[in-house]
């Protein structure tokens, strides 16, 4: 069963994917000079949200090292915005994609050394109490208030799907893929025998998706007139164990050969082949989601291009 660390995780990880999926399709040009808000562009705001999980970071590192009375308050995120924005706002579409990531990795190792009583528990700082669980669920609102306005701003551009930059489309196609895999996560200790629809279990989710995959790798590969990939789709019997490695192994030749390729590289055929993939792994994530029984948000438990 899930636990509500499990949970706060997998939600974690639900917004930040749909964080980046409205970028897909923009083109390079626009994530950099086209403003959201303001002088804020799109590559602005990520490099802003990777500031803010740093930031909690650096709140969770002051807990752990018990110094949390000496946690100054912050009444409004504006408080801080205008100086981020300073900082950031020279950082190159690339920088701010990494900035986005890195941060994220500092922040999830940071929440690793915190024990759940820690997590869960309220902890006095200069302005009152406060449980860490609730600033973990503050980080994903974040992302999911962002996402809304990058939606929105989206429909007053034409996508550009020949300008579509790669570290947005890997970025984009990580976060899809930790999706997934932590919302698996939730019900991998029953198996593959859970029923996630009628008459679709565990099992066959993955062994689907890793399937999708390959399809997927054939594709790119017969772009590049290559042969097709050295791995199977999956017969029926394929047991959870492995159906989980043909899913691993396809994920990692699917990102090692994106990788491989340059910005100019993504015409729409390259370009809707690994849209299409991270899409699947989305719509899939939301299916587990609506399978649990728990509550979440409605726009999580379905996934819509």
């Amino acid at each position: 069963m899930s636990t509500p660390r499990d949970l706060l995780l997998a939600r974690l990880a639900a917004e930040r994917a749909r964080l980046l999926h409205p970028l897909i399709g923009v083109s390079a040009a626009d994530l950099i000079t086209k403003p959201v808000h303001d002088d804020w562009s799109a590559a602005n705001i990520l490099a802003h949200i990777g500031d803010w999980d740093r930031f909690f970071c650096w709140r969770f590192e002051k807990v752990l090292e018990g110094s949390a009375a000496a946690i100054p308050s912050l009444s409004s995120p504006d408080d801080r915005n205008p100086a981020v924005h300073e900082a950031i706002k020279g950082l190159t579409l690339d920088e701010s994609v990494q900035e986005l990531e890195s941060a994220r990795a500092a922040f999830l190792a940071t929440l690793a050394q915190v024990d759940d009583a820690t997590l869960f528990r309220y902890h006095t700082m200069q302005w009152g109490k406060v449980k860490l669980s609730t600033w973990l669920f503050w980080r994903g609102r974040h992302d999911y208030r962002h996402a809304v306005v990058l939606r929105r701003w989206k429909r007053t551009l034409k996508a550009d799907p020949l300008n579509a930059p790669r570290a947005v489309l890997r970025s984009a196609l990580k976060a899809a893929c930790d999706d997934f895999l932590v919302t698996v996560r939730q019900v991998a200790d029953e198996q593959g025998d859970r029923k996630i629809s009628e008459g679709v279990t565990l099992t066959d989710v993955v062994r689907n998706t890793a399937d999708g995959q390959i399809a997927n790798l054939a594709q790119l590969r017969a772009l590049e007139r290559q042969a097709p990939p050295d791995i199977q789709q999956s017969p029926r019997t394929l047991s959870y164990e492995q159906a989980w490695q043909s899913f691993r192994r396809s994920y990692v030749m699917l990102e090692a050969m994106l990788g491989k390729l340059g910005d100019t590289d993504f015409t729409p055929p390259r370009y809707d082949i690994i849209a299409d993939a991270l899409e699947r792994l989305m719509h899939e994530a939301a299916l587990i989601r609506a399978s649990l029984g728990v509550r979440w948000p409605a726009r999580l438990l379905r996934f819509k291009p």
